[in-house]
């Protein structure tokens, strides 16, 4: 039904006049991964002595699907290297952001946030030869994470691979580019569609095929 609904978007672009003059572009922000395994990371940390309960503000988890950061307020600052140590042993944790590593994706190093970690990962496919398993960290505030579901929110090859699809411009039909792309890419494109300055953009413009 979504295929449907774009083709019928696109149909109705191009059928007006001076359709070929508009950029019509259809992306996802981001791919999918399918939940193999949900992790009770705060019950984890709460079992370890880590977290003194589910309500307790010292040490805090915030789930963002197959990641998840660590905040610990300044009176539970000795528990880090236990917290590190804990998630370090766990099959479940991939990688470990911490301390100056946190601005490698894009987060600060003065804040209460201590970790931000990825669940582990596989190439493994689902029931329906999708690939891509993950673990979800458990979200007690949200029951829309599943086992079989889709989610994303890590580091999976998978998960950071959205479709991009463009049309008119100059784009030809029916052609696949390699070109490695970004979502950052696609301010620039435009810009250089409607002919604007491209100064200061981090991405490139895309270029017709």
């Amino acid at each position: 039904r979504a295929d449907a609904n774009a083709r019928r978007i696109a149909d109705a672009v191009r059928d007006t006049t001076g359709g070929d003059d508009v950029l019509l572009i259809v992306a996802s922000d981001h791919g999918h991964e399918t939940v193999e395994r949900i992790i009770p990371l705060e019950t984890m940390l709460i079992e370890a002595g880590l977290k003194d309960g589910p309500d307790s503000s010292e040490v805090v988890v915030a789930s963002n699907g197959f990641s998840a950061h660590i905040y610990v307020a300044d009176e539970a600052r000795d528990r880090l290297g236990g917290i590190e140590a804990l998630l370090e042993a766990s099959d479940d944790v991939d990688e470990i952001f911490a301390g100056d590593a946190l601005a490698r994706v894009g987060h600060r190093t003065d804040t209460p946030l201590a970790f931000s970690i990825t669940a582990r990962h596989s190439d493994g496919a689902n029931e329906f030869g999708v690939k891509g398993l993950n673990g979800a960290f458990e979200d007690p505030l949200s029951g829309e994470t599943r086992i079989g579901g889709g989610q994303h929110g890590g580091l999976g090859a998978y998960e950071q691979h959205p479709f991009l699809i463009v049309r008119g411009g100059g784009f030809g039909a029916g052609v696949e580019s390699a070109t490695e792309t970004s979502a950052v890419d696609l301010a620039p494109t435009i810009l250089w569609h409607l002919g604007l300055p491209l100064g200061g953009m981090d991405g490139k413009p895309l270029s017709p095929m």
